[in-house]
Order: C-alpha cells, then sequence, then structure tokens
C-alpha cells in the first residue's frame, strides 16, 4: 500500500464548494510543492461515483474496493497526500427532513470510507447559516428535482431545528478511530480562503498558490427566483437545469440584482443567532477541529 494521506472535503452544498474545488484544481504546482495532489471533482464523480453506487447497490465488494483504492493510489502517486472533494458525499436529493440536516450522510460517507480502506482520513465539512443556506439549496435542489415552492420545501424540516453541530457531531461519531473530522465556516473561507485551505493541503509553502474568493455559482436574485417560480411548475424536471440558467441570465446577481430572499429579517436572525450556537458547540466538541 502506498504511504500517503487522504483530505476528503464533505461539502456541504452551497457553501463556496465550487471555489474550493477550483482553487485547487487551477493550483497543482503549488500542490505538488506541499507534496499534494487534487483529485478534480468531475473526474471523481466519472472515475470512483459508479464504483461507490455498485458497491451500495450490492455488487462485488472486493472488486470495488480493489477498483477503487487503485484509482486513488494512482493519482497520489509520489505525493504525501491526496485531497478528494465531493459535496454529493452528502447526499443532495435529502438535504434535510424531520431527522435533522442530510440524514443520509453518516450512510453515504462510511460506504465511501470503507471503500478507501484502512487508510486514516482527515474529513472537511463546511458550513454556513441557515439564513442564506436555505435560499441557495433550495434553489439546487429544485434546478436537479423539479419545482416545488420554498414553503413546501422547507416544511420538511417539521420541527427540528436542523443544526449544524448535530450533524457533525454524528458523522464525528460514525467515523473510524484514526479519522479526523474539521469544520470549516462559509465566511471563513471567503475572507481567507488560503489560510483556510491550509489544513487541507499540509505542510509546505504555498508559493503562487491563487485561490478563488469569491462565491462562483452564488443563488439566484429575486427577480430571476420569480421567473423560475413562474414557468417552474409547467417545466419538465429534465429542463429544470435550463430554465435556471436563462432566469439568472436575464437577472444576473453580478449586476447588483436583490439576492433570493424568501425568509423575513426576524427569521434570519434567529438562524444566524442558532449558526453562532451551532459554531460553540463545535468548537467545544473533543474531537472536532473548529477552524473559524
Amino acid at each position: 500500500m502506498l504511504d500517503y494521506e487522504i483530505a476528503l472535503h464533505i461539502g456541504a452544498h452551497k457553501t463556496a464548494t465550487t471555489s474550493l474545488q477550483r482553487s485547487l484544481r487551477r493550483n497543482p504546482l503549488s500542490l505538488q510543492k506541499c507534496g499534494a495532489a487534487f483529485l478534480p471533482t468531475l473526474e471523481y464523480r466519472r472515475l470512483l461515483t459508479p464504483i461507490e453506487n455498485r458497491y451500495r447497490d450490492g455488487g462485488d465488494a472486493a472488486g470495488a474496493k480493489a477498483a477503487f483504492r487503485a484509482i486513488l493510489d494512482d493519482h497520489a502517486t509520489g505525493r504525501q497526500r491526496l485531497i478528494l472533494s465531493e459535496e454529493n458525499l452528502l447526499v443532495l436529493a435529502k438535504p434535510f427532513d424531520t431527522r435533522g440536516l442530510y440524514p443520509r450522510a453518516v450512510d453515504r460517507i462510511g460506504r465511501t470510507r470503507e471503500l478507501i480502506g484502512n487508510r486514516p482520513v482527515m474529513h472537511f465539512l463546511t458550513i454556513r447559516s441557515l439564513s442564506g443556506w436555505l435560499p441557495s439549496i433550495y434553489g439546487e435542489y429544485i434546478r436537479h428535482f423539479g419545482y416545488e415552492p420554498f414553503e413546501t420545501f422547507h416544511a420538511r424540516a417539521g420541527d427540528n431545528p436542523l443544526s449544524w453541530a448535530d450533524l457533525a457531531s454524528a458523522i464525528r461519531a460514525a467515523l473510524p478511530d484514526g479519522d479526523t473530522l474539521s469544520v470549516l465556516t462559509f465566511d471563513t473561507y471567503l475572507a481567507a480562503p488560503r489560510k483556510a485551505l491550509r489544513p487541507m493541503i499540509g505542510k509546505g509553502w504555498l508559493r503562487g498558490f491563487r485561490p478563488v474568493s469569491r462565491a462562483l455559482r452564488p443563488g439566484l436574485s429575486a427577480a430571476a427566483m420569480a421567473q423560475v417560480a413562474a414557468e417552474g411548475p409547467a417545466t419538465p424536471r429534465a429542463e429544470m437545469k435550463a430554465l435556471f440558467e436563462a432566469a439568472a441570465a436575464a437577472a444576473p446577481r453580478e449586476n447588483g440584482a436583490a439576492p433570493y430572499r424568501p425568509l423575513d429579517a426576524d427569521t434570519c436572525a434567529a438562524l444566524d443567532a442558532a449558526f453562532a450556537e451551532d459554531c460553540v458547540r463545535i468548537e467545544a466538541h473533543p474531537d472536532i477541529r473548529f477552524l473559524g
């Protein structure tokens, strides 16, 4: 077995994951100088996701593990650390329900962890206040799975307050001994992406490293979402992505258009306060590293 570490960024969706992934993808020489390599997310989905799906569906377990590990070894050759980033390990199809945030995440991460094998893994989770995350994840959800009103989407939580601290604790409890979990906030990444990525990349001086310090796929503007709401109910699921692209182009956030904000100010304030409490809980957890 080749001697290298794995850093696995597991999302969450709509927490600057695209920016983080592009930062890693566009700086291969800087990573190489640090002894690290990044398997681009599209390559992860092309090479590793089909193996994960076969393993989930009860296929040849030994063959799946061998194939998965061979791909990791190939991309880690000559490096001390292989970095992976795939937010869909949290399962976009079920971002929350009455059980809490990402109720299928622990099982999905666990299967991937079995495929990786005995090698210790450093897991990284990026989180964001629900005041901004809920509108953004709503847009991402209906873009993939078809239109429904925000109220219907949000009601899936029932009375569950949706706690990132609960999710992080559940993930940490399911990880094997020797693995680690670090948690980073959306705002910290955007404010100082180079510093935020340091624990993921590892040792060495990031000479020439040029991170992306803005959200590359921000949520829709209010005007764009109004177009989606008007046309979405009659739009087939397969055509929703095209509708989103057309609406975003007609009223882009980059031109200063007001963002989509379905929650009132009092609700947003309460969610921001709850997020601050979640961060305190995560920082106090003895087996989770809080990166700010």
